[in-house]
């Protein structure tokens, strides 16, 4: 996948389109919304499951071992804490 830059705005382009980005989030969460936040800016759509809501989410991600939110699920990979920093979220959609 890579990132067209159009402006302020990026599209997500795809040779397969069968990409997905899934944002496991919790209520009330402002690193959640940040990502969120951020996704939407860039023009990258996304699903976002509420992992206190979705019993299936949260058990994927404890299965992963991850205990705090939000999780960035992108191209069968998941990123926690630092990993979604803006630097790393560039490197991550490489744009």
């Amino acid at each position: 996948m890579r990132l067209e830059n159009k402006g302020k705005v990026k599209s997500v382009m795809s040779d397969d389109d069968d990409f997905e980005v899934t944002v496991y989030s919790t209520p009330f969460c402002a690193p959640c919304d940040a990502l969120k936040r951020y996704l939407t800016a860039n023009g990258i759509p996304f699903t976002n499951k509420d992992l206190m809501m979705d019993a299936a989410a949260a058990a994927l991600i404890e299965g992963e071992n991850i205990r705090s939110s939000p999780v960035l699920g992108f191209d069968g990979k998941f990123y926690a804490g630092k990993a979604l920093e803006r630097e790393n979220l560039t490197k991550i959609f490489d744009f």
